[in-house]
């Protein structure tokens, strides 16, 4: 007898997703191996393809069409290991289970002493009928989609998700979006107003202000996370603002500065013989590395957004 339509039998005790019907499969290409499947009576069946496909957004990989048998079964371990699920079986029904919040996916009956459980067919598959294999054509979906993950956006779009693909490694990718690794949460022990004092000069800005500013130094206590702002006309005015600042803090405080922290940007080279004169240690961060001097550079981020919200509410 020929297969019933979308209706597809749990079976424990198959290791293979398979179906007379090859409309089942989304993807597919000839079947290229010697095996054939052995049933229950010893005889063996001979497959022609193998493929995959989505019911009701629920992933189906290598299906084996083999012509000859009379109902569509479904490898309860395959299907549970591909979508994270897991069967309950009842006398009369069963279900299939989100692994993780327990939800029900799929809801079967009892027919004739079997379990069977009826698939909607996802509409949005959508394939080139050229006689492709299965890896090519998953790969160049995934190409094609500008090389989304796999199993988490190549389903939502409706593509079949394949055993092989897991061991693939796209070089592409680890090209185009490797991302740096967030830096560990480290601090430095700090036990007064400035033990260490963060610095950074923000600019130039694309508008000079009335009184000719571009720049402006940004001074952050490690301690208090209090900050001072000075502005600058020039960069090099660094060295005259820094003075200042330090003349002003230690009076206001009644302590002295120990560290200055920057990112070693010529305006903070040229302190170096002032602060080795004054015995101020100079911390330094490395080079392209602004996550070292973040105090700062997050106070940065908090003077701009302000500046542009208090200008988009003037206009």
């Amino acid at each position: 007898s020929s297969t019933n339509g979308q209706n597809w039998f749990p079976d424990s005790g198959a290791s293979h997703h398979m179906t007379s019907d090859l409309n089942n499969l989304s993807l597919q290409s000839e079947y290229q191996g010697d095996d054939g499947v052995l049933i229950g009576d010893g005889s063996g069946l001979f497959i022609n393809h193998i493929g995959s496909t989505i019911f009701d957004r629920i992933v189906m990989s290598n299906i084996l069409h083999v012509p000859t048998i009379s109902k569509n079964l479904m490898s309860v371990h395959k299907f549970a290991k591909e979508n994270n699920v897991f069967f309950e079986f009842h006398p009369s029904c069963c279900y299939v289970k989100d692994l993780t919040s327990r939800k029900v996916l799929l809801q079967g009956r009892t027919e004739e002493g079997l379990y069977k459980l009826t698939l909607n067919k996802n509409k949005q598959v959508f394939f080139t009928t050229r006689d492709v294999g299965v890896k090519d054509s998953v790969d160049t979906w995934h190409r094609g989609f500008g090389h989304p993950s796999l199993k988490t956006v190549l389903n939502n779009f409706g593509l079949p998700y394949d055993d092989f693909m897991q061991h693939k490694v796209c070089e592409a990718y680890q090209k185009g979006k490797s991302h740096r690794l967030p830096f560990n949460k480290t601090s430095t022990p700090v036990h007064g107003f400035l033990d260490i004092v963060y610095s950074d000069v923000w600019g130039p800005a694309p508008i000079t202000s009335i009184d000719g500013y571009r720049y402006y130094a940004l001074f952050v206590d490690a301690y208090s996370r209090y900050s001072w702002i000075y502005l600058l006309k020039n960069k090099s005015d660094l060295y005259e603002v820094f003075q200042k600042f330090k003349s002003h803090v230690e009076l206001v405080t009644g302590a002295k500065i120990k560290f200055l922290h920057s990112d070693w940007g010529g305006e903070y080279q040229g302190l170096a013989s002032f602060l080795e004169s004054n015995d101020i240690g100079h911390m330094i961060a490395c080079p392209h590395t602004p996550e070292q001097n973040s105090a700062v550079e997050r106070r940065h981020r908090h003077v701009v957004e302000t500046r542009l919200t208090m200008m988009a509410d003037a206009c």
